[in-house]
């Protein structure tokens, strides 16, 4: 690792490690819970529950508007102005989470039932509250304190699974499951806000003028977010207009071992590596773009290992986790694991577009993606149904990291 980083190394692994370790411990978690649910309710029941996930993570990410990542570079670079910026950041996640909330209740209102306007509305609230947890999880990144991020971040993914397992027994309802992501959401911002006022003497400040800066800043990146959640996301909301609410429970078998692979083997040295490449990048460039390489060296090896090894043994992983009925839905876990190496590789590289200030390419190449996996579903998905969709995914992230490593390569 010393070779990567020289004397920022032994922060890189302290940090992949303690964001390793978290996300493991985490992925675990979510792995019994999913696996609960893929089992105690209906394939139909689980497609909706995925489907308001789904529906709800199109809107996630809006509430940062991209300025978390911006803060992170410039708090690592410079801690001077620090107060300032997480206080700009706090009221921008408060106002856009308020916006989005009210916009899902009233697209809920127009055009679903109202069982499901009802849980997506306590779908919002859990977003809510995650959007007001930004500003300390941000602090802590930017000065590279990786480890309270994972304790922080195991506590949250505790209270948000554990309350709705809970309210489930209790309830033996979907709305139950809901209810306990918003109570568990609500406890995790406060306590979280409890530890870092605590740990971090931080004082509220308004100016406007710091708060219209840092959104503009982030707005690129926030819409490419947004973007990219809609291309990794669209592909559940249109098999349930397309096809049903079974084949969405389907394809969400495979789904989260995906993503939950991306979240453990890739997300945690992303993130370990970003604030670090941020100081590198303006000290150091030739140590920069040999970084740079070997990371990009090292991810493809791991991600792509591991994409082989989970498509040869999806036929037993599947129905291990689901159950029985779901040995079907193995192929299309065959496939779509293949998004792991494309997507680890792409994280890597727009990463690199952001320390060089390079947001509105990113924002393009994002929106690109989105588009071209909505025009992929549209074709694909009448003809090959739940595997179209899936495929549809494959190729887009293929295309992002093509288009990513082009870019990038003329950027360094």
């Amino acid at each position: 690792m010393k070779k990567f980083f020289g004397v920022n190394s032994k922060i890189v692994l302290k940090n992949t490690f303690s964001l390793a370790s978290a996300e493991l411990l985490i992925k675990l978690i979510t792995l019994l819970w999913i696996a609960f649910l893929g089992r105690s309710l209906s394939i139909s029941d689980y497609g909706r529950y995925s489907y308001v996930n789904a529906f709800i993570a199109l809107f996630a990410l809006f509430p940062d508007s991209g300025a978390g990542l911006i803060v992170v570079r410039e708090i690592a670079q410079n801690k001077k102005n620090q107060n300032m910026l997480l206080s700009s950041l706090f009221y921008i996640n408060l106002s856009l989470a308020l916006i989005s909330c009210v916009v899902i209740v009233v697209y809920g209102l127009i055009k679903e039932s109202l069982s499901t306007t009802l849980l997506i509305s306590l779908a919002s609230l859990s977003m809510f509250f995650t959007a007001l947890r930004s500003a300390p999880i941000v602090k802590y990144e930017s000065h590279e304190k990786m480890n309270v991020v994972a304790i922080l971040n195991i506590l949250n993914s505790l209270l948000i699974i554990t309350l709705p397992f809970i309210l489930f027994l209790v309830t033996h309802s979907i709305l139950g499951i809901f209810m306990g992501m918003a109570i568990g959401g609500a406890m995790s911002s406060v306590l979280t806000w409890v530890f870092f006022r605590k740990s971090y003497p931080f004082h509220l400040t308004y100016n406007a003028q710091a708060i219209k800066k840092l959104f503009l800043a982030g707005l690129p990146l926030g819409l490419a977010a947004v973007a990219s959640m809609i291309f990794s996301r669209i592909d559940s909301v249109m098999l349930n207009f397309m096809v049903g609410l079974e084949a969405v429970g389907r394809y969400n078998s495979a789904v989260p071992i995906v993503f939950g692979m991306i979240q453990l083997l890739h997300v945690p040295f992303a993130m370990a590596i970003y604030p670090t490449l941020s100081r590198v990048e303006s000290q150091d460039k030739k140590r920069f773009r040999s970084s740079l390489k070997k990371a990009l060296v090292v991810t493809a090896i791991w991600t792509f290992s591991a994409a082989i090894g989970i498509s040869l043994f999806a036929p037993v992983i599947v129905p291990m986790i689901f159950g029985s009925a779901y040995q079907s839905s193995s192929n299309i876990l065959q496939m779509l694991i293949f998004i792991l190496p494309f997507a680890s590789l792409s994280a890597v590289l727009y990463k690199i577009l952001i320390i060089k200030k390079r947001q509105k390419i990113y924002l393009a190449i994002s929106v690109f993606g989105a588009i071209a996996n909505i025009l992929l579903n549209i074709i694909l998905i009448p003809s090959y149904g739940v595997i179209g969709a899936a495929g549809a995914s494959v190729l887009t992230q293929i295309g992002l990291f093509v288009i990513y490593a082009a870019v990038v390569s003329k950027s360094i």
